[in-house]
């Protein structure tokens, strides 16, 4: 793993707006000479002190305390360590990218060349790479093989640019219910997928979440425009079910 650890972290070097966000859910790791290394405590956003939220769990109802927000929060569990006997040859990885209507023109080429960077990072190991898309909703994206060779490299070039198999890389929001920011319906995709490490591209806070019935998106299956705690909510506890699967 050692070889691949220091080439993602070369490839890396220079990218400076672009974060992404490891399954801790609050520690977010910026493109930078120093990645690895260099990491920040997520705050809570005010827009997430809302009283107004939905999870039963909370108990507090519509009344609660904005000051008590960050402690009716899920537990937040430990991120398990990738195997130090994992072979490069056997790494599974997960690349989440942020679709939604925040990312402008300079975050989406920040995106397109990160992604890049760390899949020639990882070209000819051996490794495999899976694509997941989302915004309001998320998709898997079918590049045609997922081993690291050429023709992958080729197939996700063209999924960041014109467009791969009907399917490209475009942030966009149009209309009330495409746009917005599901981490959990990101992270629920992720849970169906077999790997190793998730890699988590992200601009903002989560504004949307998966719901049963009676939701505002996707024929009832999504609340959309959420600025309170609820897609946070819904997300730790997505994160913490991927984590449980052994996925770092």
């Amino acid at each position: 793993m050692k070889h691949i650890y220091l080439s993602l972290k070369e490839r890396l070097s220079g990218f400076n707006s672009t974060f992404f966000i490891s399954l801790s859910m609050f520690t977010l790791i910026f493109f930078s000479s120093n990645l690895f290394a260099q990491t920040e405590e997520l705050p809570i956003n005010s827009e997430w002190l809302s009283p107004d939220v939905k999870n039963p769990n909370y108990n507090t109802g519509k009344n609660a305390e904005t000051s008590n927000f960050a402690s009716l929060l899920p537990t937040v569990t430990a991120n398990p360590n990738i195997p130090q006997t994992l072979l490069c040859s056997d790494l599974k990885v997960v690349f989440v990218l942020d679709e939604s209507g925040s990312i402008g023109s300079g975050e989406a080429t920040s995106v397109r060349q990160g992604a890049t960077a760390l899949a020639n990072a990882l070209l000819n190991s051996g490794a495999t790479l899976q694509l997941v898309e989302f915004n309001t909703t998320a998709s898997t994206i079918n590049l045609g093989t997922t081993l690291v060779n050429s023709t992958f490299i080729t197939n996700l070039n063209a999924y960041l640019g014109a467009g791969y198999g009907g399917k490209n890389y475009n942030p966009a929001s149009s209309g009330s219910c495409v746009g917005w920011t599901n981490w959990e319906d990101a992270l629920d995709q992720v849970y169906g997928i077999d790997a190793d490490l998730v890699i988590f591209f992200t601009d903002g806070n989560p504004t949307a979440y998966n719901v049963v019935s009676g939701g505002n998106c996707d024929g009832g299956l999504v609340e959309a425009g959420v600025t309170n705690g609820e897609s946070l909510y819904q997300a730790i506890e997505k994160a913490n079910a991927v984590k449980a699967q052994g996925k770092h």
